[in-house]
């Protein structure tokens, strides 16, 4: 079991996102990430995993290859060593010699095909045409063996009542077999295993139902019917470890790795293949006559593999059933105490497990049925007197039933015939309302028309203008890592504000004044192809990172990061592989370089809230910082004019919407590119909120990109419950003018939430079933960690309905690793809380986390 990797499958989701082709993947467990994981200065802890996960997949080479030598060099010389008896007259039972090799022929099986092995696509459109007609030419034969060849098969088949009974099973299987065949799907190890295993199962019923047809003749066909009924028994040992195994490799991954399932599995499924096996070749031993193993005792260690067998799966099926049915419960609540997509993907993930519940007691029913009639069966045949062959008839039917099952189970939740619809709105019947009707656009005051209108068009085009090279972005990076330009950066902790005050302002200074794009640029317009909404608390790495990652097509921008603190062999890797997908001039625009920062910002830090608002003091006095060491930046002594928002037609910071407008009128390309910092404060800042509010009102295709999926499922409690009033700005009148334009906060928080968790994008992919087996575990996981361990409180937040002193229904319990930094928008007023649309109900909500839409 160890060499087809069933342990393996507990760390498949973190194989899984390691598997990128050259590019290093971090990232942390469930729980809080440490500064181990969560640094992006840590290229070397990345290149180690990948060393650990290279030298793990030559060890499981190595091992399966040593399998494969041991096992098959095994089966091949007991098979020639029976012959030779045989052929030499040393041996004179017929029937247990074809009994032997039929099991040497059945165990072989397990030699051919190991699995979780190397990860396969579909083949060739003439092979899988050529197998299909192979299966179906096969069944087709073997069904109407009674018809072509009467005087094989039992005449009695030709009864309608004698032959469904006995056929429906390879009639169901059949089409199920030739369906997986032909599915089409990219590489997956699960799917090939899947694959193998449905087929093996029909190979196994087509046996069957040969050995019946031919039941009842002797001679050479009584041999020949003894080796098909021996291969076809242990061929359906073979794949019931398979099948096991897969149903493992899925509960791993949705189920804690503690958990008793997924840390006994190994053992719990290795008895019972044993028993299984142990069992058939016992029933060889008895056809031999031998002294030592007389009636009596043939019987007893009969049913003791049999109890032993059924015992074990009973406890199993038991262990699986209640695990998985303990997190559909969980999500079930999940779901009764969180609003739009939060809620949706809770749904269906506890309509995903329930499926897979339903296949557990299916199956579990129908195994435990047929051993039982079985042990039935042997207990009857103890006594000779008595007529077994109701006993036998409803045995027959039992098996070809459990056959089918297991056959409908496997393709049906591996994804090779059924992939199910991705959560939405449509499933809660909340659909978000048009956001043309929850958003409203205007100008500011005094720019509607006359030459103002015109100051301010004339400005969007100037601003829309000034795009960014990604070739510009990796030169100013390459300088700033090497502290040419910013002696003091720290690329695993220098934010974007750093870098502006410390290095952009300087620059663009030195070159005449002015935005730093512009210089890049040499006077000349470069019309941006994306638009990049940030917070400037973000560390400056993960900004560039983010927008490499998107022009690189990545997933998440942990790796991207990580390749760019390396040094300069990662910076030329991204530049090389920049240069082959063409993109080294795409020009992206940023505020931070596309902004004359000297037209607003360079000469101060605003004016200080005083040092009675302790907490704003602290924010403020923290924005003008630098955050390696403590030094208040130096300002720049240039003398050009500041233009704020009381000249709102030159003012450069007040025209990201409609530049936005602008450039997507203007392309039809045109993207929106939002970079989440790891402790997602992009979503308390009211212009990010503001951009994200225009690029959905445009239509403007929009990405969100996250530094890890880990990180999402961290602060899944606190964005489950975003609100979008809540947001912060440097400025109220700024905050006042962007929530003026949003008519429904409750229907714009439902959208914001659709929009962060992504929820069409993890379903964008075909699914395989260990891989949506993941993803059920990442939504259960999370749910966890935002309800409490009842068994655990280090490391969870607890939320409790309860009333605080000032009206506030949510109790926040923080542990000392928990983020507070985004409490400011997930916290909401007394008042808002009494006048909230949306927020659950306290009756539904219970004890755990009611008044959480407030």
């Amino acid at each position: 079991l160890k060499g087809i990797g069933v342990p393996v499958a507990q760390r498949c989701h973190t194989a899984v996102r390691c598997s990128v082709a050259s590019w290093p993947a971090g990232g942390a467990t469930m729980g809080r990430p440490n500064a181990a994981t969560t640094g992006d200065g840590l290229h070397g802890d990345c290149a180690c995993r990948r060393q650990d996960i290279d030298r793990a997949a030559r060890r499981r080479w190595k091992r399966r290859h040593l399998i494969r030598l041991v096992g098959g060099s095994f089966l091949a010389m007991a098979t020639i060593v029976v012959v030779l008896l045989r052929a030499t007259g040393l041996w004179t039972q017929a029937q247990v010699t074809y009994r032997l090799l039929g099991s040497f022929a059945g165990l072989s099986v397990a030699i051919v095909h190991l699995p979780n092995g190397k990860p396969t696509a579909s083949l060739g459109s003439g092979w899988l045409i050529t197998a299909v007609i192979a299966l179906l030419a096969l069944a087709v034969y073997v069904m109407t063996l009674p018809w072509h060849t009467p005087s094989l098969a039992n005449p009695e088949l030709r009864n309608p009542q004698v032959f469904f009974p006995k056929n429906f099973a390879l009639m169901g299987v059949t089409p199920i077999a030739m369906a997986c065949i032909m599915a089409r799907h990219p590489p997956s190890t699960y799917i090939y295993d899947a694959v193998w295993s449905v087929t093996c199962t029909w190979f196994n019923t087509l046996l069957l139902t040969l050995y019946h047809d031919l039941k009842g003749n002797g001679g050479e066909i009584a041999n020949f019917n003894a080796f098909v009924i021996s291969a076809a028994l242990h061929v359906e040992g073979v794949t019931f470890v398979w099948n096991a195994c897969l149903m493992v490799r899925r509960l791993c991954v949705v189920s804690s790795p503690q958990s008793f399932g997924a840390r006994h599995s190994t053992w719990l499924i290795g008895a019972m293949g044993l028993a299984f096996h142990l069992r058939l070749w016992l029933l060889v031993l008895e056809t031999c006559n031998l002294a030592w193993l007389d009636t009596f005792s043939a019987h007893c260690v009969n049913l003791t593999f049999g109890t032993l067998f059924l015992g074990v799966w009973l406890f199993y099926t038991f262990v699986v059933t209640g695990s998985l049915s303990r997190s559909a419960l969980m999500l079930r609540r999940e779901a009764q105490c969180v609003r739009g997509a939060p809620q949706a993907e809770a749904l269906w993930a506890s309509k995903m497990l329930g499926y897979e519940v339903l296949a557990c007691i299916a199956l579990g029913v129908s195994t435990t049925s047929m051993w039982s009639t079985i042990m039935l069966y042997r207990v009857m045949t103890w006594w000779s007197t008595m007529d077994v062959k109701v006993v036998v008839e409803v045995l027959v039917l039992e098996h070809r039933v459990d056959l089918l099952l297991s056959a409908a189970s496997v393709a049906l939740l591996s994804g090779l015939v059924w992939q199910p619809k991705e959560p939405s709105p449509e499933a809660l019947q909340c659909r978000p309302r048009n956001l043309h009707k929850v958003v409203s656009y205007a100008l500011p005051d005094g720019v509607q028309d006359g030459d103002e209108h015109e100051a301010w068009i004339a400005k969007v085009e100037e601003l829309a203008g000034r795009g960014v090279a990604l070739r510009s972005l990796l030169d100013f990076w390459e300088d700033l890592a090497c502290g040419k330009i910013m002696p003091k950066f720290d690329p695993s902790s220098s934010t974007t504000n750093d870098v502006v005050r410390q290095a952009i302002i300087p620059q663009s200074r030195a070159a005449g004044g002015g935005a730093l794009a512009a210089a890049w640029s040499r006077g000349k317009p470069l019309i941006a192809r994306c638009m990049v909404t940030h917070n400037w608390s973000n560390r400056f790495v993960h900004l560039i990172a983010g927008i490499l990652a998107d022009a690189l097509n990545e997933d998440y921008y942990e790796g991207v990061a990580s390749m760019l603190i390396s040094g300069d062999e990662g910076i030329q890797a991204i530049r090389r592989r920049l240069a082959d997908l063409g993109r080294l001039e795409v020009a992206y625009w940023v505020c931070a370089f596309s902004v004359n920062q000297h037209a607003s910002i360079c000469n101060g830090f605003g004016p200080s809230p005083g040092e009675d608002d302790e907490r704003a003091y602290e924010e403020w006095d923290a924005k003008r910082r630098d955050s390696v060491t403590g030094e208040i930046y130096p300002v720049c002594p240039c003398h050009e004019p500041k233009i704020s928002n009381s000249d709102p037609a030159n003012c450069e910071v007040n025209k990201f919407d409609a530049m936005m407008r602008f450039l997507h009128e203007a392309s039809t390309d045109f993207s929106h590119l939002v970079v989440v910092d790891m402790e997602f404060d992009l979503f308390t800042r009211a212009w990010c909120i503001a951009e994200i509010v225009e690029s959905d009102l445009s239509g403007i295709s929009q990405r969100i990109l996250l530094h890890s999926q880990e990180m999402l499922d961290y602060h899944y409690d606190s964005l489950s419950l975003i609100d979008v009033r809540n947001c912060k700005a440097s400025r109220v009148e700024d905050k006042e003018l962007i929530l003026k334009r949003i008519n429904d906060p409750s229907s714009f928080n439902v959208q914001l939430q659709w929009t962060i968790f992504g929820t069409k994008g993890l379903f964008s992919k075909w699914l395989d079933g260990q891989e949506r087996a993941a993803l059920i575990g990442r939504i259960v996981r999370r749910a966890m960690s935002a309800g409490g361990n009842s068994n655990s409180l280090s490391g969870s937040r607890l939320r409790l309905g309860s009333s605080s002193s000032n009206g506030s229904s949510l109790l926040h319990v923080n542990s000392g690793s928990s983020n507070a930094s985004s409490s400011s928008l997930f916290n909401s007023s007394n008042d808002e809380k009494k006048s909230s649309e949306e927020a659950v109900s306290e009756g539904s909500c219970g004890s755990g986390r009611g008044g959480g839409g407030g």
